[in-house]
């Protein structure tokens, strides 16, 4: 992720709300005035961030980990780590590892 160009990292633009009505519009001459508003940017939806070029060789941790919150990233370190140890000491098929660590790591499953 890279630093919006827009908003520069603010993640909001001034506008200008005419008091008689219309569209927003930029302040004149940078000027504030009452009817100055900030709004959202709309290049980076207000995070102050946008992605960047992909890379050639992205990172797949990176990859595997994005969109997930603390309690899954940690989970999933568990799974890896079982399935890891069970492949390792008691040389497990990948798909015996991946049961495994999933009984490992989540229980039985009840139906």
């Amino acid at each position: 992720m890279e630093v919006c160009p827009v908003c520069r990292g603010e993640g909001f633009l001034p506008t200008f709300r005419p008091l008689e009505g219309g569209p927003p519009r930029l302040p004149l001459l940078g000027l504030w005035d009452p009817a100055e508003l900030w709004d959202e940017c709309p290049a980076c939806e207000g995070t102050g961030r946008v992605p960047g070029e992909p890379l050639a060789h992205p990172d797949p941790w990176e990859q595997a980990l994005e969109g997930r919150t603390e309690e899954e990233a940690q989970e999933l370190g568990e799974w890896v780590a079982a399935y890891r140890r069970l492949r390792r000491e008691a040389r497990l098929a990948p798909e015996e590892a991946a049961r495994g660590a999933d009984l490992e790591v989540f229980g039985p499953l009840l139906f």
